[in-house]
């Protein structure tokens, strides 16, 4: 019945696929994620040793630079967000993809690696939002729509770099917990989906406050 189902002799690679993908073919690998991926001090230790710094350097620049050198650094610092939130829109899912498609890695190594990225990724979007809004905001001398824009998406960026990022990390490790029970398992899940939900969302924010500001500045 189940290689009739699943198309006569292809069932057999189709099964070999998700064969060590744990509970019942869902992706899973069965492989336990570090403890230390559900930890939300990675991404504080981020903030006060790449953002806060990139942050005070910005503003040092803007006050001793010359007005063209910050306008390049600006730029610069808002390609860097916009660079980077792409790749993730774009290539977030082919890695989840492909994680979920391999037997040793499954959703378990997928979500490995995004909790080790997040944090560095969290800063620097949040690093460059920051130079990008001191260097113009200081240069400009007051305030306008792209001050905004980039106001907007550094707010956003550190909404996820201290509060959304380190609770998903800490959701997700629970999620793989193969102590809960299915009920409990469920609540997990929803939790945790609504609260990535929130990030994404928020990220998306960031990037078309970031975008907005390039184009803004852009136009002038």
């Amino acid at each position: 019945f189940w290689l009739k189902l699943c198309g006569g002799p292809l069932c057999l690679s189709r099964l070999a696929r998700v064969r060590g993908a744990g509970m019942s073919g869902d992706g899973l690998s069965g492989n336990e994620v570090p403890a230390q991926y559900g930890e939300p001090a990675p991404y504080y230790k981020k903030a006060l040793t790449i953002t806060l710094p990139a942050a005070l350097v910005s503003l040092l620049f803007a006050v001793l630079a010359p007005a063209c050198a910050c306008r390049a650094l600006g730029q610069l610092g808002a390609a860097y967000a916009i660079g980077s939130n792409a790749w993730l829109l774009i290539y977030g899912p082919k890695m989840y993809r492909v994680c979920t498609a391999t037997d040793w890695l499954g959703k378990e190594g997928f979500s490995t690696i995004q909790a080790a990225l997040f944090p560095d990724f969290f800063a620097f979007q949040t690093a460059g939002c920051a130079v990008a809004l001191g260097t113009y905001a200081v240069t400009l001398g007051t305030l306008d729509v792209a001050v905004g824009a980039m106001t907007a998406s550094l707010v956003c960026g550190l909404i996820n770099l201290v509060l959304m990022g380190p609770k998903t990390n800490q959701l997700m490790l629970r999620l793989y917990s193969k102590e809960l029970m299915d009920d409990d398992r469920k609540a997990a899940k929803k939790k945790f989906g609504m609260i990535h939900g929130i990030s994404m969302l928020v990220d998306i924010f960031a990037l078309v406050g970031a975008t907005a500001f390039l184009l803004l500045v852009a136009a002038k």
